[in-house]
């Protein structure tokens, strides 16, 4: 699974260079359990306050 997590993060960092990166990565399998969607909520706080920087 993380393989193609560092697949996207390699193409973000060398071709999309001018792209803003929050720095929020979020790991999921087949299921939402309580613990990922407290991750969940993190990644949505964060793209949230991105939006009023």
């Amino acid at each position: 699974m993380r393989k193609s997590g560092d697949l996207m993060q390699k193409f973000i960092d060398n071709e999309m260079k001018s792209m803003t990166v929050l720095g929020e990565r979020l790991s999921m399998a087949s299921s939402l359990n309580s613990g990922k969607a407290a991750e969940l909520d993190v990644l949505a706080d964060v793209l949230i306050e991105s939006l009023h920087s």
